[in-house]
């Protein structure tokens, strides 16, 4: 009896011997080296995120202001052609990327009378605008409001040429130079003044300051 359990015993413990030793061969055939040519990378070395992209970001009040060249055009009209142009604008971001605002807009055009004088014909347009960029560095821009053309000599004389009508104000741009809080933006610019004598309308490319 003491034969047999000492028999059991040992072929107990080489079936258990066995199962280790298979265990261990499978651990070391689970973590062995990878092949060659494939090789994890060491902790704390893997690939750096991707930089973040870059912030744009209006809010509060926005004002501006942008000068260029342009022209004034009317049907039979004599005293129109190109000139300075510039634009005013004061207001208000009202959402990330719309602003309302008060927009001034002008084409001054001089001329020689043919007198010894000069003579200039502006075309201007006191507006409510809407500014909405479509892309975080491009913007339209929508306005109406009163458009005012007049005539006048060296000496501030007008000669007929003084009306106020309803204008409309269309203008799109982009920003090509930004920080946090300003931006340099090239734009166009049309206005239309609905006068009694047919309409005048002005286009101009400008250079725009603006703060946000």
């Amino acid at each position: 009896m003491i034969r047999d359990s000492r028999l059991t015993l040992r072929i107990g413990v080489g079936i258990a011997a066995l199962l280790v030793l298979g265990t261990a061969s499978v651990a070391h055939a689970q973590y062995q080296s990878p092949p060659p040519g494939y090789y994890a990378p060491p902790p704390g070395y893997g690939y750096p995120p991707p930089p973040p992209p870059p912030r744009v970001y209006r809010s509060g009040l926005t004002v501006g202001a942008a000068i260029g060249g342009g022209g004034i055009s009317a049907s039979n009209c004599g005293a129109c052609g190109g000139g300075f142009a510039f634009e005013l604008h004061i207001g208000g971001m009202v959402a990330p990327q719309l602003a309302i605002m008060a927009d001034i807009s002008s084409v001054l055009h001089s001329y020689d009378d043919g007198l010894g004088g000069s003579n200039t014909l502006s075309n201007s347009l006191f507006a409510v605008a809407a500014q909405y960029w479509v892309a975080p560095m491009v913007w339209l821009k929508g306005g109406i409001g009163d458009a005012h053309i007049s005539l006048s000599d060296y000496a501030g004389n007008t000669y007929g040429t003084d009306e106020d009508a309803l204008g409309f104000l269309l203008a799109g741009g982009v920003e090509v130079f930004r920080t946090p809080n300003f931006a340099l933006d090239l734009q166009l610019r049309f206005m239309h003044g609905s006068y009694s004598g047919g309409g005048a309308t002005n286009y101009a490319f400008l250079v725009g300051f603006n703060w946000y």
